[in-house]
């Protein structure tokens, strides 16, 4: 028994998300180092205190994870799991500036089926939006790269379609319509 209690302690101390274990109150009893480093709260500081006050998260209309509305006191009241997929602002002790988030809550159960507690895991999700965000830019850009030379392709082909050009002419629309297309597909190389 002994054995395990380590081990689960030695799995809470080292797992990668933010754990914060508060009571039946919403009293914290314990966190890890990740939720200590995300919250800015040592754990001298955040035992024993409501996790209300070292906790700013809110959705995105505003509600705080542990008001009385929120997905803490629901998970309490109702014993189950609330999971969110959206990143919420998350405000540090330390900082103004706001960390995206995503978070779940789940009940603990010691015995009977009325929560004991509950188990707050957070993940910043910071980096994972930033990569969403930097790969539409790239997306943005690389249609508008591509834009340009279709239009062009577009205009010479009508050109060469609708006039009665001489055969300098059409050589020479026909050179500018093979550069935009090798334009295209060095652009399409670089994308990809």
């Amino acid at each position: 028994m002994a054995r395990e209690r380590t081990l689960s302690e030695q799995a809470f101390e080292q797992f990668p998300q933010a754990l914060i274990l508060v009571d039946r109150e919403a009293t914290v009893i314990a966190l890890n180092p990740v939720a200590e480093r995300l919250t800015g709260w040592g754990r001298g500081d955040a035992l024993g205190r409501p996790a209300a006050d070292i906790l700013e998260v809110r959705t995105e209309t505003g509600v705080n994870l542990c008001a009385p509305n929120g997905a803490l006191r629901r998970a309490l009241r109702l014993g189950t799991r609330i999971n969110t997929h959206f990143a919420y602002l998350f405000r540090l002790r330390t900082s103004d500036d706001p960390v995206r988030v995503a978070y779940s809550v789940s009940p603990l159960h010691i015995k009977g089926r009325t929560p004991d507690g509950a188990v707050i895991v957070i993940h910043d999700v910071t980096p994972e939006l930033e990569t969403i965000e930097a790969r539409d830019a790239l997306m943005l850009a690389a249609s508008h790269e591509l834009k340009t030379p279709l239009t062009t392709l577009k205009g010479l082909s009508e050109l060469l379609l609708d006039f009665d050009l001489s055969e300098a002419q059409r050589r020479e629309l026909l050179q500018d319509l093979h550069g935009q297309a090798d334009r295209m597909e060095r652009l399409i190389g670089d994308i990809l």
